[in-house]
C-alpha cells in the first residue's frame, strides 16, 4: 500500500496523515491497485469536513495516534485508476471503471466510501 504525497510539507520520513486507513485499505484492496480519491477528515461538532483538522495531521507529529482517535480519517474514491493486477483502465469508460470501483469496494469499511456520481 503506498500514497502519493502532494504536499510540500510532508516528506517521506513523517508519517502520513492517513495512517488509520493503512489498515482497512489493505483488507479491502488488492496489492496493484490504484485509486483516485481524496483523503477527508469530518468535524463531528460542525457536521462537516475539516480541512482544518486534515492539516493539523501534517504537523501532529508525536500526537497524531491523538489526532487518529479524536478525528478518523476517511477516503472518499472518484475512480479505479488499475484494477488488483495492475492493469492500467484509463482507456476504458468511466461508467466501466466506476462499475468495476463499485464491485471492488463492496463490502469495505465504513471509512472508505464511493464518491457519488452526477451525469
Amino acid at each position: 500500500l503506498s500514497t502519493r504525497r502532494t504536499s510540500r510539507q510532508l516528506d517521506d520520513h513523517c508519517e502520513s496523515p492517513g495512517l488509520d486507513l493503512v489498515s482497512p485499505l489493505a483488507a479491502a484492496l488488492p496489492a496493484r491497485t490504484v485509486l483516485d480519491g481524496e483523503l477527508l477528515v469530518w468535524d463531528t461538532h460542525r457536521g462537516r469536513c475539516s480541512f482544518t483538522l486534515l492539516q493539523r495531521r501534517l504537523t501532529a507529529g508525536r500526537r497524531l495516534p491523538e489526532m487518529v482517535r479524536k478525528h478518523p480519517a476517511h477516503l472518499v474514491a472518484f475512480d479505479l485508476l488499475r484494477d488488483g493486477r495492475g492493469v492500467e483502465l484509463l482507456d476504458q469508460p468511466l461508467t466501466t471503471r466506476r462499475a468495476k470501483l463499485h464491485r471492488l469496494l463492496r463490502g469495505a469499511p465504513a471509512q472508505i466510501a464511493i464518491c457519488p456520481q452526477s451525469a
